[in-house]
């Protein structure tokens, strides 16, 4: 019995051990979580999706990687719905059942929205742009660290940029010889450009906000209308769901201060889509610089007084996506105040100017199919200013302001059938002006309009993909008599890396309200009987090849020659009393302009070259020449090295020699070369990731100026770090498991 039973005992050990192993396996098992696991694609193009937000409706959520991989672990058990979602795509949506111990892995194709299509195009890789249209994207703009949008345009292939002085002092740019009145600079679809004065004053934007911006060169009033003869540049602001928030301190020579936040914050509401975000920029500049007085002024050494610059900006935006529908709405405020110190030989130590702009851009996009997409928009901006001086250095006292409430909407569409691609829309402006900048005589309200139709299609060859295009717009307005119609033909071929592409296009320019209705003053009159400056046949023929491969590097090559005469450019010069007033005059207008781009197959170095010559020259009897201030000949040549967690960048500018009086070459300002050197390092603080950055202007300190008496500052050193978070969201928000 003593036996039996010891074995009985055994027998129920061993029992209570299995149970006890059955037991701790089953609670390993209820203990084992769920795992979700994927990679997310492009429908269109197969290509991984990178930064797309993977959520689960329990709020468990991460973004995949750039190659398109995700991963969730520590997942909750049960049913759930997942939902991915990036700008640009169509939401996606997927049901599952969640069960422990088990793995799920899916693959995610998401469609993009058909907004390419729209009048404001957006696309991702070179082949695929315009002829003589180049692009500025995000991380080509992180890397610069430019102060402003004037900054980060310089070297640009076919741009002249046009700075009044030292860092914080206004700055218009020239595309292709044009005026600085001719290119229209577009942010999110609604015009920057002064209604007095035509041109657009590029340090008033902020390049944190931005996300994108397209340089077109050449005639494009077939779609943008007045002001848009010498080219566009558009500017789109970063999506509310794509900015992270940062921080941004700097410091500089000439007592530059700079300081700029911006967040954003983003959910799930509904079946929709939200997102948020708000930043604010400040800079200051002192700006009393030392330079040197010209030999023909003196020679000698001067300091700039009353150069100072002080600068405010704040923006906030939202969005939200529904299915294919989107809205977006944003709006800014900048605010300048800046000293006029007047030219070299006759400096104005109290002239002053106060400039705000505050403006509001709504705008829903919807694609109710796969072949065609609408969008709507509405702009409202009122712009203010003040220009005063109460001891000029010759003439009376003045203090002139100005007030103008702008308002633009359009609507566009895109649609194809079959293999015709069509573009439509319709563009109404108008301006309200008061103040007394402008006389009496001026009218106080302006209205614009224009209508445009394009039309493209296909051809695909054995070796050839071949893309013929059409169209036209038609403006009237109020400052002119009768409607400008501008027309526009189009061929492109392209085969493996290589497109040859020509054009033909007709475009024009109504007088701003300074050219015809400016208050006049000491030694300034405007010229109320201007007519509009017009291109009548501007033709264009590009060659670009595409990253080849050449000797073990990627090159990249662009040339484009163009010729378009203009009738009537109006230009603001001296008579023979010194008396400054617009006329229209008569010119020929050719010129090339080609860009190179040598690679290592990383990136890691790379060598960027890009030049224009253009001749703009006088076709009257009496005038001879290249028209003044228009330099024949520019350049850049830009070396990038990436080296680890470092950024360095050597850039060295060229602009040609330039005439300073109509029809002569005397005083005629030399050529001049610019060297900047910016370096920039990244940084692991833990849960933050930090950039600091050192630029340093005119490297090599020349005494150099791009208008008569006013000269830019010698060598400027900055230095400035910027703060962000690891991750915008958290690689994985855990939950319980029970």
């Amino acid at each position: 019995m003593t036996g039996i039973a010891a074995r009985i005992v055994r027998r129920l050990r061993v029992m209570r051990v299995g149970a006890a192993v059955m037991l701790c396996a089953s609670a390993l098992r209820a203990q084992s979580a769920p795992l979700l696991s994927g990679r997310v694609i492009d429908a269109s193009t197969g290509a991984a999706l990178g930064n797309v937000e993977v959520t689960l409706s329990d709020g468990t959520r991460t973004l995949s990687a750039t190659d398109g991989h995700f991963r969730l672990r520590a997942l909750e058990p049960g049913p759930s719905v997942l939902q991915v979602r990036r700008p640009g795509f169509a939401m996606q949506t997927r049901n599952l059942q969640l069960v422990n111990g088990q793995s799920v892995t899916l693959m995610l194709s998401m469609t993009p929205i058909p907004v390419t299509l729209l009048a404001q195009r957006v696309t991702d890789s070179a082949p695929q742009l315009a002829a003589g249209t180049s692009v500025i994207d995000r991380a080509a703009i992180e890397r610069a660290g430019s102060r402003d949008l004037g900054e980060l345009l310089r070297g640009q292939q076919g741009v002249i940029l046009v700075p009044r002085g030292g860092p914080g002092s206004p700055v218009t740019i020239s595309i292709r010889g044009s005026s600085a009145d001719q290119v229209l600079v577009l942010v999110d679809g609604t015009p920057i450009n002064s209604p007095i004065s035509g041109e657009a004053d590029l340090s008033m934007l902020d390049p944190a906000i931005i996300e994108r911006v397209e340089i077109i060169r050449g005639a494009q009033s077939s779609r943008y209308g007045s002001q848009a003869l010498g080219g566009v540049i558009l500017v789109t602001t970063r999506h509310p769901g794509r900015i992270a928030p940062q921080l941004s301190i700097g410091s500089g020579q000439w007592g530059e201060r700079r300081l700029s936040a911006h967040t954003a914050i983003d959910g799930v509401v509904g079946d929709g889509i939200a997102a948020a975000t708000v930043g604010a920029a400040w800079q200051q500049q002192v700006g009393n610089f030392r330079t040197a007085v010209p030999f023909e002024r003196g020679g000698g050494m001067t300091r700039r007084d009353n150069a100072d610059t002080r600068r405010l900006t704040l923006n906030a935006g939202g969005s939200v996506q529904r299915n294919t529908t989107t809205f977006d709405v944003r709006g800014d405020v900048f605010d300048i105040d800046r000293g006029m110190p007047g030219s070299i030989v006759q400096p104005s130590l109290a002239a002053r100017q106060t400039q705000r702009r505050v403006g509001m851009t709504a705008s829903l996009v919807t694609a109710p199919g796969n072949t065609a997409a609408i969008r709507g928009s509405l702009g409202v901006q009122r712009q203010s200013g003040r220009f005063a001086d109460a001891t000029p250095p010759f003439g009376a006292p003045y203090d002139l302001t100005q007030r103008v409430t702008s308002i633009v909407t359009s609507v566009a569409g895109d649609a194809a059938v079959q293999r015709v691609a069509v573009t439509t829309g319709a563009e109404v402006r108008r301006l309200g002006v008061t103040g007394s900048s402008i006389g009496a005589s001026a009218p106080r309200v302006v209205s614009t309009g224009g209508a445009w139709l394009g039309v493209s299609r296909p051809l695909i060859g054995e070796r050839w993909r071949v893309e013929m295009g059409a169209g036209g717009r038609a403006d009237v307005g109020t400052l002119w008599s009768g409607a400008y119609f501008s027309p526009d033909l189009h061929l492109t071929m392209q085969r493996g890396a290589a497109r040859v592409g020509t054009s033909w296009r007709s475009a024009f320019a109504a007088p701003s309200l300074g050219d015809l209705f400016f208050h006049e003053g000491v030694q300034v009159q405007a010229n109320p009987a201007l007519r509009p400056e017009r291109v009548r046949g501007e033709w264009t023929a590009s060659v670009d090849v595409n990253r080849i491969a050449i000797a073990g590097t990627h090159t990249t090559v662009g040339v484009s020659a163009f010729r378009g005469d203009i009738d009537d450019l109006i230009l603001w010069s001296p008579n023979f009393r010194f008396v400054w007033s617009p006329d229209n005059f008569d010119v020929s207008r050719r010129g090339v302009d080609a860009s190179m781009r040598i690679a290592l197959p990383s990136n890691a170095i790379a060598l960027t070259l890009t030049g224009g010559a253009v001749d703009v020259r006088y076709r009257s009897a009496v005038l001879a020449g290249q028209v003044i201030y228009r330099p024949r000949l520019s350049g850049a040549v830009t070396l990038d090295v990436i080296r680890g967690a470092t950024d360095a960048q050597l850039a060295l500018q060229s602009t040609g020699a330039r005439r300073t009086v109509v029809g002569s070459e005397i005083n005629q300002l030399p050529a001049f070369q610019l060297m900047q050197l910016r370096v920039a390092r990244r940084l692991d603080l833990g849960q933050l990731d930090a950039t600091l950055r050192l630029s340093v202007e005119n490297l090599l300190d020349q005494p150099v100026a791009m208008l008569l008496d006013f000269p830019f500052p010698g060598r400027t050193w900055s230095v400035d770090v910027t703060l962000r978070p690891q991750s915008r969201l958290p690689a994985v928000r855990r939950s319980p498991v029970r």
